[in-house]
């Protein structure tokens, strides 16, 4: 895998993805982000199990395409120190990689891709709905307040979404 990307643009797209990260993890793989890279888009994708988040990314130059799952507390740190600047990571061994740019560069791990659990596919009888993200935010500030916080009684940390054709 070798690609060349902004390295603002690839911050701000973990980031985005960062909050299914879990804090404590049984399992190492979900401490790392899974990077695809096909054509000139780059799939980033985090999850704990229960929630995936994935989002995808313009590349500037594509010169090898691949997998990886790079560990994700890293590479937030890294992004996170550089200014906005083209970053070009390669795989430089069968487990490490490497970030380099204008006036440096950095070795971090990278693990087998395969490892990392399979989003799940929605049935067949699936139904969608569309609606403006903004009535979603509206619909849960309005009803936040009544959900709890508390580990012991997890049922009561959730919002119950009642959706009909109407309303």
């Amino acid at each position: 895998m070798k690609f060349i990307i902004s390295s603002s643009e690839l911050l701000k797209g973990i980031l985005t993805v960062s909050k299914a990260i879990p804090a404590k993890s049984t399992e190492a793989i979900l401490e790392d982000y899974l990077f695809s890279l096909s054509g000139n888009t780059l799939e980033v994708t985090a999850s704990d199990k229960e929630i995936t988040m994935r989002t995808a990314l313009e590349v500037d130059s594509t010169l090898e395409e691949g997998r990886i799952a790079v560990p994700a507390r890293q590479m937030n740190d890294l992004l996170k120190e550089l200014p906005d600047q083209p970053l070009t990571i390669t795989t430089i061994s069968d487990n490490q990689f490497e970030c380099a740019w204008a006036s440096g560069a950095s070795t971090l791990p990278y693990f087998n891709p395969d490892d990392y659990p399979e989003c799940q596919k929605t049935g067949d009888g699936a139904v969608t709905v569309e609606f403006p993200a903004q009535t979603l935010a509206d619909g849960i500030g309005r009803t936040i307040y009544a959900s709890s916080d508390e580990d012991n009684r997890p049922v009561m940390n959730s919002i119950f979404f009642d959706i009909s054709p109407n309303s």
